[in-house]
């Protein structure tokens, strides 16, 4: 267990790995587990009463309740993205710049590089860790020729996904 926290000398939570929530309102003599939705290890405990309460893990999850622990749900603003996700260039067909969007569920390496019609790499716009979130790089074209392009979001060496970007002169 990673941290306990009582709100008075009867009524306690313990969080901890694996999203491991107890509940104790017998100063500790019985322990009921709550249902907490994840699985993510699980840090840090803010009692505000007895029914409302915030519990923070890893990967930035948050996690509150205001029925005493029987229920949790993730603080919606702050929730863990669970897949890779490359979007549509906005705006396609552009001139000369457009921007691309992904999101990132994991820390891992993030690749995001463009390709011309002939498969040919013509810049690579990020080469680097991330951590979990949204991101948004900008694709300058400017000294590029007027035709279809390719950009390609890798994590990890693995392929995610492709889309089409249309440059206009």
């Amino acid at each position: 267990m990673r941290t306990i926290n009582f709100l008075n000398t009867k009524t306690g939570w313990v969080c901890g790995d694996s999203g491991y929530i107890f509940r104790t309102t017998n100063s500790g003599i019985n322990w009921q587990r709550q249902n907490s939705g994840t699985n993510e290890r699980l840090i840090k405990i803010f009692i505000l009463n007895e029914n409302n309460l915030w519990i923070v893990g890893n990967s930035g999850i948050v996690l509150k309740t205001s029925t005493g622990g029987e229920t949790f749900i993730r603080n919606e603003e702050n929730t863990l993205i669970n897949n890779y996700k490359l979007e549509q260039n906005y705006p396609n067909p552009f001139n000369p710049v457009t921007s691309i969007k992904y999101q990132v569920s994991k820390y891992s390496n993030i690749k995001l590089v463009v390709y011309d019609i002939l498969g040919k790499e013509i810049e690579t716009l990020v080469n680097r860790k991330q951590s979990p979130g949204t991101y948004e790089v900008n694709f300058d074209a400017i000294n590029l020729n007027s035709g279809v392009y390719f950009y390609v979001l890798e994590a990890d060496n693995k392929k995610i996904d492709t889309k089409k970007a249309i440059f206009i002169k």
